[in-house]
């Protein structure tokens, strides 16, 4: 059996940075969509600016997670940033492109103009592929933006540094320095539970009572993607690093080669933790969740908004403006029979590919629709157990909920 690579298992601001710039920018983000709607209200237009030169794509932010580096896991938000800044533009593209080909040398030869990046995706073996999918990027659309954001800090990597610090930086002075303030405890108290968890040393199933997306076979002496069944050897791992996170939806998690063996930065999603938690997260069975020892989790009610979440996150005002406008309705209602790509809810419909959009980000704002790997397709569903658990929460939020005044900033038309 070849030797078990090192663990730890802590609370850092390390990927919780790029994961919650993520979240708070993406239409597929989920979680936490009180918190989403305020924090996009509060960027400032520096944000805005850098967002745009980057190709307006949200999952940069997730790639970005290695740029700094191998930061001190105690490094501050910060201090993460000049790491950045530091460091040689054309080193964070390819730290940043390694993450997703899971291939330095194909890394590398994009970074340096060698290769085009469609050609590099074309490389990839299938389970990568895969694998990628499953953590919401989207290798077998060549529309995404994301391609054609790596284009462009490709082509000027100088440029596309500058863009990506003054993002992150905006983002962290005006929402995240206070948020982390808020969570630090808590996720530091998950970060504990887990570690008792992982300390036990049952590894067979751990990766799937974290919600890792991934599995460790220690016989074969492999770390394997349950979507698409990539392998990576543990030999070539010297460091498995566990984050509790409040805001890793998209099961994003990377290795980080440095000499012969890297470190598997391993962030796992706890429903107990965020601006707006839920139950189900990480805590021993019988006891309090590790995101709240003795105290109370924050409800989601407490919203500047007027917002109520239910037990299963959904919020019933957004569910009701989702499905009360007639589009909206009919997209649900042909997901609800089958799942299928965007492209034929926009035929069927007989709706441009931007409108399909549009209405497709009401529906994921209200928690209605998830998506489904098939092969190198994005299928769309309808969350059935969404539906069946509306009628029990409307009857608390009318019957139980403290009263709430409308929100003035829905003006916005749907």
């Amino acid at each position: 059996m070849p030797a078990w690579p090192r663990w730890d298992c802590r609370a850092s601001p390390r990927l919780e940075l790029f994961l919650a710039a993520w979240s708070l920018t993406s239409d597929r983000a989920q979680r936490h969509p009180a918190w989403r709607r305020q924090g996009r209200r509060a960027l400032p237009g520096t944000y805005w600016a850098a967002e745009a030169a980057l190709g307006g794509a949200p999952e940069i932010w997730l790639l970005a997670a290695a740029a700094p580096g191998l930061a001190p896991l105690d490094s501050t938000p910060i201090e993460l940033l000049n790491r950045i800044e530091r460091r040689p533009a054309g080193a964070v593209l390819t730290a940043m492109l390694a993450a997703l080909l899971a291939d330095p040398v194909l890394a590398r030869r994009v970074a340096v103009g060698g290769l085009t990046l469609p050609r590099a995706l074309a490389a990839l073996p299938r389970p990568r592929l895969l694998a990628l999918s499953s953590m919401k990027f989207e290798p077998s659309n060549p529309d995404a933006p994301l391609w054609s954001a790596l284009g462009r800090f490709a082509a000027d990597p100088e440029a596309g540094q500058r863009a990506l610090v003054a993002g992150l930086d905006a983002f962290r002075e005006t929402v995240f320095e206070p948020l982390w303030r808020s969570l630090a405890d808590e996720e530091a108290a998950a970060a504990t539970v887990a570690g008792n968890r992982i300390g036990r040393a049952d590894w067979a199933g751990l990766g799937h009572r974290l919600g890792l997306g991934i599995e460790f076979d220690a016989k074969a002496g492999v770390l394997r993607q349950v979507t698409g069944g990539a392998r990576t050897e543990l030999a070539q791992i010297g460091q498995l690093q566990f984050l509790p996170s409040s805001f890793n939806e998209p099961r994003w998690w990377f290795i980080e080669q440095e000499g012969e063996r890297g470190t598997a930065w391993l962030p796992f999603l706890d429903l107990a933790l965020g601006p707006e938690p839920q139950p189900g997260g990480i805590g021993e069975p019988g006891l309090p969740s590790a995101a709240a020892p003795g105290r109370s989790p924050r409800s989601a009610a407490s919203a500047d908004d007027g917002t109520a979440a239910g037990p299963e996150g959904g919020d019933v005002a957004l569910v009701f403006r989702a499905l009360g406008d007639a589009t909206r309705f009919a997209m649900a209602n042909l997901l609800a029979r089958r799942a299928m790509p965007a492209v034929e809810l926009a035929r069927q419909l007989r709706l441009s590919k931007p409108t399909v959009t549009h209405h497709l980000h009401f529906l994921r704002e209200a928690g209605l629709v998830e998506e489904q790997g098939d092969g190198g397709r994005r299928l769309l569903a309808l969350k059935r157990e969404a539906i069946e658990a509306l009628s029990s929460r409307t009857l608390r939020r009318l019957f139980e909920a403290e009263p709430v005044s409308p929100a003035r900033s829905r003006r916005r038309r749907g």
